[in-house]
């Protein structure tokens, strides 16, 4: 009689709670990797420049190729130029603890 009891189980609450735990499982593995970044509270840096000259960029008349590649000349590239280039993220300005990937590599064949 109790075998019959153990078959005859009503499967919907275990499917529900399977469920709702790989839904809380997705929802925290997605949320902490936003919070991975190294300050949170310091939140998306404010790049004006850049915008600025991206939106100048996609004006509906053309650039002279002069003013193109002397945009590009200055910084990353031909849109953004030089702006806000102290902000931006490059080995240069890099924390010197940084290791790179064949200090990695190494590491990980030694």
């Amino acid at each position: 009689m109790t075998i019959k009891r153990l078959v005859n189980i009503n499967w919907r609450p275990i499917r529900f709670l399977t469920v709702l735990c790989f839904c809380t499982f997705l929802f925290f593995s997605s949320s902490l990797t936003a919070l991975a970044s190294s300050n949170p509270s310091q939140g998306v840096m404010p790049l004006k420049n850049i915008e600025k000259e991206s939106r100048e960029a996609l004006q509906p008349q053309p650039r002279p190729l002069e003013e193109v590649q002397a945009k590009a000349k200055e910084g990353i590239n031909g849109v953004q130029g030089g702006a806000d280039i102290k902000q931006m993220k490059n080995p240069a300005n890099a924390k010197s603890t940084a290791t790179s990937v064949e200090e990695q590599v190494s590491d990980v064949l030694n």
